[in-house]
């Protein structure tokens, strides 16, 4: 199925809005971070950024779970549209865990020591792959949710993903 163009703009900020928090992390992790003997992070450093999910007290997932949320109320989705939005609802959550993996990974390469440039720009060229593709799926599932709105909630779909397109990561 072709994606509208329209829909592109609408998926890439249900993407962005998963990512927010991530991004600040991929920025931090290219800086070069003072190394102890061994390839080790200096004493005492932990970075937050690389737990994801569940297994670390579940608050990423608890903020996935809160937008999607605020978007079904701020889309004043209806009962009718419950299983669009459902299937909305419901790819949020896979890319949410498939970028929560991708950051995983990098955090395990970043903790194993120094990594080789080339290796860190496979990693991000990897992670951006992931955000694509997550992406592309989200916009194939908000496209049935969107012909099903009425023309009040799609223009309040468009206003609320071209504030988020507009803000970028926080």
């Amino acid at each position: 199925m072709k994606t509208p163009v329209k829909l592109w703009p609408l998926a890439c900020a249900l993407i962005t809005g998963l990512a927010l928090n991530q991004l600040p992390g991929l920025a931090q992790d290219a800086r070069p971070k003072p190394m102890m003997q061994g390839g080790g992070h200096p004493k005492g450093h932990h970075d937050p950024r690389h737990e994801a999910g569940p297994e670390h007290g579940g608050t990423r997932h608890a903020k996935i779970e809160q937008h999607i949320q605020m978007l079904q109320q701020r889309l004043r989705i209806t009962a009718a549209q419950a299983p669009q939005w459902d299937a909305v609802a419901q790819a949020m959550r896979d890319s949410a865990r498939e970028l929560d993996t991708a950051m995983a990974r990098r955090g395990a390469q970043v903790q194993a020591g120094p990594v080789a440039a080339t290796d860190s720009l496979k990693t991000y060229a990897q992670m951006a792959q992931v955000h694509a593709d997550s992406a592309g799926r989200l916009a194939s599932a908000f496209a049935p949710l969107y012909e099903a709105m009425s023309a009040e909630q799609q223009k309040l779909a468009d206003e609320v993903f071209a504030q988020g397109m507009r803000s970028g990561p926080k």
